[in-house]
């Protein structure tokens, strides 16, 4: 028997991790839920080969690798577009950016280094950050596109 829960909007399923994209997570601009939708993927694909697949830091770092030239792009896009409609928070939301690729990379690494401690805090840091920072951070800029 598989053993879910569901804590508000994350969806864990044991043996089986998966982000869960719902309307709520929407910033109103296709491009860049597609680009979250996207996010969410590519952080199930990493946390399924953190949790499942031991002696397989080749196949992790290329997921790493994938997830962070991605992240890297859509932060890029997202901030140009904050330029364009004149975001007063621009500075602020890039700092979070910065913060959060700095925490990920840190982790990652002593991931790498073999502190066999950090997978799980790895693992949820990336899936938990995105969830907050989509629901907190992203919709202040919806709110002000819209407004």
């Amino acid at each position: 028997m598989q053993m879910c829960w569901n804590f508000n909007v994350i969806n864990r399923c044991q043996g089986n991790v998966l982000m869960e994209w719902r309307t709520e997570f929407s910033v109103g601009d296709d491009k860049f839920d597609n680009d979250h939708k996207i996010i969410f993927g590519l952080v199930d694909e990493f946390k399924r080969i953190l949790s499942e697949s031991e002696n397989a830091h080749e196949m992790l770092e290329d997921s790493f690798d994938k997830l962070i030239d991605y992240i890297d792009e859509h932060f890029a896009r997202e901030e140009v577009f904050m330029k364009k409609i004149g975001y007063p928070n621009i500075v602020e939301h890039h700092g979070k950016h910065a913060e959060m690729e700095d925490k990920m990379r840190a982790l990652f690494t002593r991931y790498s280094e073999g502190d066999p401690t950090v997978s799980e805090a790895l693992g949820n840091f990336v899936e938990d950050w995105w969830y907050s920072h989509i629901l907190k951070e992203d919709m202040k800029y919806r709110e002000f596109a819209e407004g």
